[in-house]
């Protein structure tokens, strides 16, 4: 399930540009008076998008904004559809945002060769033996197993059945983008990539993200 919210903050928004975790706070502030909050939701973000300048190290946002939320999980869908309803509206920073229209689609990936681009970054990471986590690059072999391996995992736990393997590849120059979350550095990918896969599969990824600490808001694609 896709969620748009088109959001209007009651005041110019201005945030840093390392705002994922007052997303992801505000995400769950909608599930704070349901089960999944306590449980653990599932779901992925992209970034906000809207007209903005760049000023004084924050992004000011000059009109509405939206938010794409994406969760594989039907509950999860339900539950935030509901909280929107109910509430009408979120909280960024200081800056309240009324939830102005909310759009609904169920996305289904036919084919099982696809050009996507990347809304947020991806994020692949392995911890070495040493204990100290690397965040790999898409030219680096590391990156599409860590990508694949993930998959696999989430494939596993939603079909209770072993994947076709994915395979990832980068198909032109890639942005890096180091971000912080909770005072951790952060190095994703962003740009085009080609995924091959089951449908079902990338279905899946469409819904949950692709790599990891999708709920941190990595990882949203659309297809091209």
């Amino acid at each position: 399930m896709e969620i748009l919210l088109t959001l209007v903050p009651g005041k110019p928004l201005a945030i840093p540009p390392g705002y994922h975790y007052q997303v992801q706070s505000a995400i769950y502030a909608l599930l704070r008076q349901t089960d999944l909050h306590d449980s653990g939701a599932d779901f992925c973000f992209g970034a906000l998008h809207g007209a903005h300048d760049y000023r004084a190290g924050r992004l000011c946002f000059r009109d509405a904004v939206t938010l794409e939320i994406r969760t594989v999980s039907e509950e999860t869908g339900g539950m935030l559809r509901d909280a929107i309803v109910q509430r009408g509206s979120i909280r960024l920073f200081d800056t309240g945002c009324m939830i102005e229209r909310m759009e609904i689609t169920r996305t289904v990936i036919a084919g099982g060769d696809i050009l996507v681009q990347t809304d947020s970054p991806i994020l692949a990471m392995t911890r070495e033996p040493d204990g100290h986590t690397v965040c790999h690059a898409p030219e680096d072999p590391a990156f599409a197993r860590c990508i694949a391996e993930n998959y696999r995992r989430k494939f596993v736990r939603h079909f209770g059945a072993e994947p076709v393997p994915l395979r990832i590849t980068p198909t032109g120059r890639c942005r890096k983008i180091v971000t912080q979350f909770k005072g951790t550095w952060l190095t994703a990918y962003g740009g085009q990539f080609r995924m091959q896969g089951d449908p079902a599969g990338l279905t899946l990824l469409y819904q949950a993200g692709i790599g990891q600490r999708n709920a941190q808001g990595f990882g949203l694609f659309s297809v091209l």
